[in-house]
């Protein structure tokens, strides 16, 4: 009887707080979940704190995940929850994982976007919130790319990543998968070549130096750029067979007699010192 006379209230004035307030716990104990999630709607319209929006907002949205069993609502609900508090990393683990239950990964790119997009143009200074925008944008490259299926979009929140954090390797590391995954051979060397800048030991550099040599030589047909390329391997390892080899490949394959006699006789001379016998010298 009290409920129905509450009800009755509700049915002339649809936003009354007192009955709506009076009426949750009846519909909580009776389990009647959609006339409950009706009164939180009620109370939060007229709630006076964000601390009392948050949390009618998670208990609908409680309500919607477990209760009613509707992935898509509490998708919506959490959104709602993530824009009164964007800085907690709980509710940014609640909408992604509910993004993937309703798939709704089109909709969490836009929310986060938005977000980091607030960050960066909003009065606060660029230090402070540099960290919040660094772990947005990496979601955003990240979720582009596994679960939108969108590489240009992904490889420019990538990019976003390296202007705040130049030596982010999760980020060098996707933006040479994406650029292998386009055959954008342009990109791949600009990723190479960051790299090496950034390699601490000589060994990583040269090897990422026969990287973008082979990627000038036989995806782009550049043969200068490789030569030049092997030369600055050269310049590290002076007595680089692998180097010497491809340089002289690529002076021979130009017909440039004079340039291939340099690479040859070094060749030559890093056989001869380290003992190889006439027969294989007379080979090379």
């Amino acid at each position: 009887k009290i409920a129905r006379a509450y009800e009755r209230i509700l049915s002339v004035d649809p936003h009354n707080r007192a009955a709506a307030a009076a009426l949750a716990p009846l519909y909580q104990g009776t389990e009647k979940w959609a006339r409950l999630l009706g009164c939180n709607e009620i109370l939060l319209a007229d709630a006076a704190t964000k601390e009392e929006r948050l949390a009618l907002t998670l208990a609908s949205r409680d309500l919607c995940e477990k209760r009613l069993g509707s992935k898509s609502l509490a998708f919506q609900w959490t959104t709602q929850a993530y824009e009164l508090a964007p800085e907690s990393q709980a509710l940014l683990g609640d909408l992604l994982r509910l993004a993937g239950e309703a798939e709704q990964w089109e909709a969490v790119v836009g929310i986060l976007d938005q977000r980091q997009a607030a960050l960066e143009t909003g009065d606060a200074p660029a230090a402070a919130v540099r960290g919040p925008r660094l772990r947005l944008l990496r979601e955003l490259g990240r979720v582009s790319m596994a679960r939108l299926h969108d590489p240009d979009r992904a490889r420019g929140y990538h990019r976003k990543v390296l202007e705040l954090e130049p030596h982010d390797a999760v980020a060098l590391a996707s933006l040479e998968e994406i650029a292998a995954h386009l055959s954008d051979w342009p990109d791949m060397l600009a990723v190479y070549r960051k790299r090496v800048e950034q390699a601490p030991e000589a060994a990583a550099r040269v090897e990422l130096l026969f990287k973008i040599a082979l990627i000038e030589e036989e995806r782009l047909a550049d043969h200068d750029a490789a030569a030049a390329t092997y030369g600055q391997i050269l310049n590290q390892v002076p007595d680089s067979l692998r180097a010497l080899r491809a340089l002289a490949k690529i002076h021979d394959a130009r017909g440039d007699w004079e340039g291939l006699a340099a690479p040859l006789e070094r060749e030559l001379a890093v056989v001869q010192a380290a003992g190889v016998d006439a027969e294989t010298r007379a080979d090379l």
